[in-house]
């Protein structure tokens, strides 16, 4: 009879069917199993769970036979963050709060929490005036809470009522952060947009706490000034800027 201790001995290929328990540390040629509880299970959708005793850090190692330079992805259980090691070293950790850090910064005010890209819907507004439109588009990129803006506005040369009044546009995609000190500015490029006296260029703005675009008419020496919807030509007045700005 041979023994159970002597079985590695005298089987060389074995199929087995049903389940396999296997008590104690397990060896061989590809795995080094000395875990003392269930590490990883495997369920019937062929899901897999890797599982840590206590509540501590999960780790997935990736290393060469020296160890020399590693990589690894963990898991905090305390805070729930999942971390990316690359040479030994943190370069991401998704916050469990929300957004990504960068090469082992853990603040939460540095964390990138936003990426989107879309367009909006833009309109002249003036009091007493009303406006039609060709074009009233912006393109727009938002990443964390800087938003790069394109903004062309283009007016069709018929059903456009003005007045006297000052003329801005609204419709920004998100409101700007509520500060007194941000001023976000950008030349316009125009055409069929008459400029008052002493006055060489249009300026966009978008100032603290708002969805609107300021229009300024600016020039050399002297104080920029609003610019009223009758100083666009009905014909076919157009906007043209880009400009970059901190939403809230």
């Amino acid at each position: 009879m041979t023994r159970a201790r002597d079985i590695s001995n005298v089987i060389t290929d074995a199929n087995f069917g049903g389940t396999l328990d296997v008590s104690g540390a397990f060896t061989s040629q590809g795995i080094d199993d000395n875990a003392n509880a269930t590490a990883i299970t495997i369920d019937s959708d062929e899901d897999i769970t890797i599982t840590k005793q206590g509540t501590s850090t999960t780790d997935v190692r990736f290393e060469n036979s020296s160890n020399s330079f590693g990589g690894n992805i963990k898991y905090d259980h305390n805070v729930g963050n999942m971390i990316f090691e690359v040479h030994n070293g943190e370069r991401a950790r998704f916050r469990s709060d929300g957004g990504i850090c960068f090469n082992g910064d853990t603040d939460a005010v540095n964390a990138l929490d936003d990426y989107e890209e879309g367009t909006a819907t833009l309109s002249f507004s003036s009091s007493g005036s009303t406006f039609q439109y060709s074009y009233q588009i912006a393109f727009y990129t938002k990443i964390g809470r800087m938003v790069n803006l394109v903004c062309y506005m283009q007016l069709d040369g018929g059903g456009n009522s003005f007045s006297g009044n000052t003329v801005n546009i609204t419709g920004l995609p998100f409101t700007s952060i509520n500060n007194a000190g941000h001023q976000a500015t950008s030349a316009c490029r125009l055409r069929f947009v008459n400029l008052g006296t002493g006055f060489t260029y249009l300026m966009a703005t978008v100032g603290s706490n708002t969805t609107s675009v300021s229009l300024l008419q600016c020039g050399d020496n002297v104080a920029p000034g609003t610019i009223g919807a009758n100083q666009l030509s009905s014909s076919s007045g157009q906007v043209m800027f880009s400009l970059s700005y901190v939403s809230a």
